[in-house]
């Protein structure tokens, strides 16, 4: 017979992303040439954040019910995007089940708390910037359709002159 064991917080730690008010760029060396110093202050920001992930994650699996999740106090980013998606989770769930505390209206009030999150604002600026990309991109290959409508306007002239000749 198999045991299930239940796995801490702490060993789901190496899947979580490391962020917090800067971003994970602001951890990467700048420059090739850093002194030691420098490297240990990057290591112990690393390890210091890696441990406030560490707790957010506790924090969440510990809490079962809207009232513990809303009164939860997260430090990081993704321990308040997780509290909220959780809640989300929650609500729905208690909508589907007809239940008393479930409604439609906390639903809407937590994915509307969700998109005034600086996370999602951030993220829909990228998306927005990425489109622009990929729309000035396509853009760029527009000279080459061009240049098949002359290739097709030039044979249809030949066409033309051709049948001119012939009449």
């Amino acid at each position: 017979m198999t045991k299930k064991v239940r796995r801490s917080a702490t060993q789901y730690a190496h899947r979580v992303p490391l962020t917090d008010n800067s971003s994970r760029s602001s951890l990467l060396p700048s420059s090739p040439q850093l002194s030691k110093s420098d490297l240990i202050k990057l290591q112990n920001s690393k390890r210091m954040n890696q441990k406030v992930h560490i707790k957010d994650i506790e924090k969440m699996s510990n809490n079962n019910s809207l009232e513990s999740l809303q009164a939860a106090k997260v430090d990081t980013d993704f321990g308040k995007l997780q509290r909220m998606l959780k809640m989300l989770h929650m609500s729905v769930i208690d909508m589907k089940q007809g239940k008393e505390c479930g409604s439609e209206e906390e639903v809407f009030d937590i994915l509307w708390a969700l998109q005034e999150m600086d996370t999602f604002t951030d993220a829909e600026a990228e998306i927005v910037a990425d489109k622009a990309a990929r729309k000035a991109a396509k853009k760029d290959k527009t000279p080459k359709d061009g240049a098949k409508k002359e290739k097709k306007m030039k044979k249809v002239r030949r066409r033309r002159s051709e049948a001119r000749l012939m009449m």
